[in-house]
């Protein structure tokens, strides 16, 4: 009878670590699931929010470069975002320059450049986003 009794200790203390890591296990995919449906809940946006800040400027030999970072703030990647540059002065349009970031992460900033033949700093220029498309 002894013999029967260390036994069924042995075979008992795998038990209660299998239960205590599938009890872990449960409240790990409930949690997953919990957060999910909280960010669909509360995520409210339904497209990337972007935003550009340009950095500096560098002469060329050919004209002018402006290097812009590109931030996206919300849970939404971006991909193929087309970025336009405008050089305005007076009102009017001087220079038009595009590019295009392959992919924008969600919650992640990219680096850039626009090519201008004009001089940036005797304009006002704006950049801003065009298009984009879901990855």
């Amino acid at each position: 009878m002894a013999k029967s009794t260390k036994d069924s200790s042995k075979s008992r203390a795998p038990m209660v670590a299998e239960w205590i890591a599938g009890g872990l296990g449960g409240l790990m995919v409930i949690g997953a699931i919990g957060y999910l449906i909280y960010a669909e809940a509360a995520g409210g946006a339904t497209a990337p929010r972007l935003e550009f800040v340009l950095q500096q400027t560098q002469q060329q030999p050919d004209g002018y470069v402006v290097e812009f970072k590109a931030t996206n703030h919300s849970s939404f990647s971006a991909a193929k975002v087309k970025i336009r540059g405008e050089l305005r002065s007076g009102g009017d349009v001087i220079e038009t320059t595009e590019t295009e970031l392959d992919y924008l992460p969600a919650f992640s900033s990219r680096a850039g450049g626009l090519y201008f033949q004009h001089d940036p700093a005797k304009g006002n220029l704006d950049i801003f986003p065009v298009s984009y498309t879901d990855p």
